[in-house]
């Protein structure tokens, strides 16, 4: 793919704006489009272009329902803490209810969405 063999041999590549780009071709639902200029990019000089094609993967994969695949994706960037709400929402739709209980405790800002999505995680309603 050119895209991929431009963005490989750029050395100044601003992170942000691609980034930027590729989200809001997201947020347009144009996810084939998005999904064909990330999956199978190798970006090897430049780590903080390729943690940020790890992202638009995660946020890509979360469009989808694709939920392993965007816990995955966190994972490897290392946003896999209740700090990011994105990663606790993929735990919450792929029904991983112990690894949401890990993060809640009563002192955290966050307590009441947390709390809501280990509820929806366990799928007890009542």
């Amino acid at each position: 793919m050119l895209w991929g063999k431009y963005l490989d041999l750029t050395l100044d590549v601003h992170s942000d704006a691609v980034f930027n780009y590729l989200n809001a071709i997201r947020k347009q639902g144009r996810l084939e489009e998005v999904e064909q200029m990330v999956c199978g990019l190798s970006i090897s000089n430049n780590s903080e272009l390729q943690m940020c094609i790890k992202e638009i993967k995660a946020l890509l994969f979360m469009s989808q329902h694709r939920w392993d695949d965007a816990i995955l994706e966190w994972k490897y960037i290392n946003k896999d803490n209740s700090d990011n709400l994105k990663y606790c929402e993929c735990l919450a739709y792929d029904f991983r209810y112990e690894e949401l209980d890990n993060f809640l405790s009563n002192d955290s800002e966050l307590f009441p969405l947390l709390s809501v999505y280990k509820l929806y995680a366990q799928q007890n309603w009542g």
